[in-house]
């Protein structure tokens, strides 16, 4: 997903899932289980709070990273819980 005309958006991956999103964008995950979820950090930080988050969060979730790739641990996901956000 990309701004329009420089201006953050808000991208909406599906709580499983590895994302794109741009520095300022906010994240609105989708999905996210009745109990809740938590995400760990795996690495560099790529958010502006946490880590952890635990979902659904009561504060807005802006990604705060610079260009790059981050991994991020969805511990609510069954499988491989690592999740990648990339920053393009």
């Amino acid at each position: 997903m990309s701004k329009a005309k420089g201006i953050p958006i808000t991208v909406t991956p599906q709580m499983c899932d590895s994302f794109t999103a741009n520095t300022g964008d906010t994240v609105a995950w989708q999905s996210i289980p009745a109990n809740g979820c938590k995400i760990e950090q795996d690495g560099p930080w790529p958010f502006n709070i946490g880590p952890p988050i635990t979902l659904p969060s009561p504060s807005t979730i802006t990604v705060t990273a610079r260009t790059g790739s981050y991994t991020i641990n969805v511990k609510c996901c069954a499988g491989l819980a690592l999740k990648t956000v990339t920053v393009p």
